[in-house]
């Protein structure tokens, strides 16, 4: 959400400096903006629904793109030669992705670590005391 969030703010930002929106299929109104803003929202609140590795998925892609469309936006807004805008954003996409897939590998880790505590626990007899 918070990528969605910058992609949408950095692209008013870049806009009302006078930059172009490249997509032609965005709308380029402030309201345009908020709605479009709005529904990658509810497309990150739809993905939590799916099952955990199809919502990895659509968050991972989603981060990555709107992220790298936040520093390309950044990157007009500073003036940045188109090439250098669009490389800084794809750089930054790529990496986000990298990032993202390092941390679910992490909490998966940490899952499989703390199930298997949670198993040796359960296999563990317990002694009664008699009085």
């Amino acid at each position: 959400m918070q990528s969605a969030v910058a992609d949408g703010v950095s692209t008013s930002l870049a806009l009302s400096a006078g930059a172009l929106e490249a997509n032609p299929m965005a709308v380029t109104s402030p309201l345009g903006i908020l709605a479009l803003t709005g529904a990658k929202i509810g497309l990150v609140k739809f993905a939590d629904r799916l099952p955990e590795n199809e919502k990895r998925l659509v968050i991972k892609t989603t981060s990555a793109v709107w992220g790298g469309a936040a520093v390309n936006n950044l990157m007009v807004i500073m003036s940045a030669a188109p090439a250098v805008a669009i490389g800084a954003g794809v750089v930054a996409g790529v990496m986000w992705w990298m990032h993202s897939t390092k941390v679910y590998a992490q909490a998966d880790r940490e899952i499989a670590a703390r199930e298997e505590k949670l198993q040796q626990e359960a296999n563990q007899p317990t002694v009664a005391a008699m009085e």
